[in-house]
């Protein structure tokens, strides 16, 4: 059981600040520093002491940033040969600072040995943002191949806000503590929770109440690809992501993709790459805004106890609003921690009776199919080559257990985020007519024929909303229109629908000479019922008078009935702006109208 020391640390310090008022010049050795708080400097304390030290960081773009800010370090990743290291090296005797990612860490290693350098003796290595080695291991296998050097080193350390105490046993056996950094202030942000079960909808309800720059975080490339499609309000925007992100995404106008970070737009979009770690510098405060898609990508999954802390502390100005819109999946499969830990035992056990078997019997067909069938066992990829258990990689099915199982309800999910520290969590529920499935199955549609089935009863679920009197149904029957109708063939079906009825397309086996025929029949209708409508309007309201917007409405309806426009229960006010220019007044309860004058 690793043992757990605290430290306090006061409102304006940061970390180099409260280590060294208990005493510590550097971050300690053999500790899992847990910051509680992200932005304290940790990295910063490091590159700034008097050893030399090497940075493991997950992320390209944080090497990046921290290149730029610090001249004295070398940034290795794809692309930086070994030389370059061994130059840096010599440049740098006794204050040597590198910072790396996992997979080029053999780089600095054979710099090492090509210059004699003893660097488990001579350095002090640091693994930021360590709960990314459990976290990132099921499709990142190399993210811990620089842990067996790790343990050689006498001065070692990780670190993190939001660490993901490991079961690896070579911590225990060489003295780790976590080391708790514990604020002595208050230190809570306000998160606004939102469930729903059409994610896209929710966030058009949101986008309008963000007042500054917009960053949406969200682990899945398809799932921004799709709000892309889907939403023509998002004009002006920028994805965040790696090379091979930036790949599957559309190069439209309007719209940038970068692999660091570069100049925000109004909308900005960061994959997980972007989550922990790295600057987000930002003159304003931003509206966050963090999206999980369960329906469309379940790997959009975000963890309260880890992720979510880590994107607010991405800005270290602060930001505006922080909001989480997420969709709830009740049937979502997922295992509790006891149920996790009974499955790798009895799997542990069954490749353990495979292999046993396949020694002991003699016939080659019997051990080679055994051994064959021992080697695709998925339990396979919890236990290395040599058969030892991989801990991080178990640890990873537990974690991602874990966060799964918060998501098929709001109350679990509200619950987890209630018991985070770092929030002050708030809870409301945005249920809609069309749901995340009606979005995804839309795209599906391939047959014409099929297609105008699926629209049809979409219209028919929506068509409350079209005479609704309330403003803000107007508004969302004409969102779902604009993201439903995607060709000028939806819009001729859609006027077909007004003016026949459902009746009458599903009389004609959705036939286009049918739908067609009908459309242009009614055109001329339309028109002529339009202008007696134009007639009637002009005649009732006056400019310059101010009428009650219930009687308006009551005066509307009886105007398109007797034109005999099409009517549901009544016609709402917003149609006079097709006839004047309009100017609502308000008391506490009446909302009147006045006409301003013709348009």
């Amino acid at each position: 059981m690793i043992r757990t020391v605290k430290l306090d640390i006061r409102k304006g310090e940061y970390l180099s600040d409260a280590l060294r008022r208990h005493g510590k010049e550097n971050i300690p050795t053999r500790v899992i520093l847990n910051k509680v708080l992200p932005g304290l400097g940790a990295t910063y304390c490091e590159i700034m002491s008097p050893r030399s030290s090497i940075i493991i960081e997950p992320n390209v773009p944080v090497i990046v940033g921290k290149m730029e800010k610090h001249k004295n370090l070398l940034g290795i990743y794809r692309g930086v040969k070994t030389d370059e290291v061994a130059r840096h090296i010599r440049k740098y005797p006794g204050c040597c600072k590198i910072m790396v990612t996992p997979e080029s860490f053999w780089k600095v290693k054979q710099a090492m040995e090509d210059e004699g350098v003893d660097m488990y003796k001579d350095f002090f290595m640091l693994f930021d943002e360590c709960e990314k080695i459990i976290q990132d291991n099921d499709f990142r296998e190399t993210i811990e191949a620089p842990l067996d050097d790790f343990f050689l080193f006498r001065q070692m350390a990780f670190v993190s806000a939001t660490p993901i105490l490991p079961r690896d046993p070579r911590f225990e056996e060489h003295g780790f503590t976590e080391l708790r950094i514990e604020p002595a202030y208050p230190y809570r942000k306000p998160l606004r929770l939102v469930t729903t079960n059409n994610v896209v909808e929710a966030l058009a309800e949101v986008l309008p109440e963000c007042k500054s720059k917009v960053c949406i975080f969200v682990n899945s490339i398809d799932t921004i690809e799709s709000l892309y499609k889907d939403m023509a309000e998002l004009q002006n925007s920028a994805t965040f992501c790696s090379t091979q992100g930036i790949a599957k995404l559309r190069h439209v106008k309007d719209r940038s993709m970068h692999d660091r970070i570069e100049e925000l737009k109004r909308y900005n979009f960061f994959t997980s790459r972007f989550f922990s770690a790295v600057d987000i510098d930002v003159r304003c405060k931003p509206d966050i805004i963090l999206l999980s898609d369960l329906y469309g990508a379940e790997q959009s999954v975000i963890d309260p106890r880890t992720e979510a802390i880590q994107i607010a502390g991405r800005f270290r100005n602060g930001f505006r609003s922080l909001t989480h819109i997420t969709s709830i999946k009740p049937l979502l499969e997922a295992m509790n921690a006891s149920e996790v830990d009974e499955w790798l035992e009895s799997a542990r056990l069954a490749m353990t009776e495979i292999r046993e078997k396949s020694k002991k019997d003699k016939r080659r067909g019997y051990r080679e199919t055994y051994m064959e069938a021992a080697v695709n066992l998925t339990y396979q990829q919890y236990v290395y080559q040599n058969g030892k258990d991989n801990y991080f990689r178990q640890d990873n099915f537990r974690e991602q257990e874990r966060v799964k199982s918060l998501y098929r309800s709001a109350d679990s999910l509200f619950n987890a985020y209630r018991d985070v520290p770092f929030f002050e969590v708030t809870h409301e529920d945005k249920q809609y007519p069309l749901t995340d499935n009606d979005r995804l199955a839309r795209h599906r549609q391939t047959s014409r024929k099929q297609r105008r089935i699926f629209l049809l009863e979409q219209f028919e679920r929506i068509a409350y909303l079209r005479f609704s009197p309330d403003e803000k149904d107007q508004d969302r029957y004409s969102r779902y229109l604009a993201r439903i109708l995607s060709s000028e063939y939806d819009c001729m079906f859609h006027e077909c629908y007004l003016r026949k009825g459902a009746d009458y397309i599903r009389s004609v086996d959705f036939k286009d000479s049918e739908i067609k025929r009908a459309v242009e029949e009614a055109g001329t209708t339309v028109f002529r019922k339009k202008q007696q409508l134009k007639e009637i309007v002009e005649k009732q309201f006056r400019v310059g008078e101010v009428y009650v917007g219930s009687d308006m409405s009551v005066i509307l309806t009886a105007a398109y009935r007797k034109v005999g426009l099409p009517v549901n229960k009544r016609v709402n006010t917003t149609v006079l702006k097709e006839y004047f220019e309009l100017k609502e007044e308000r008391t506490k309860s009446i909302r009147y109208i006045r006409i301003v004058k013709y348009k």
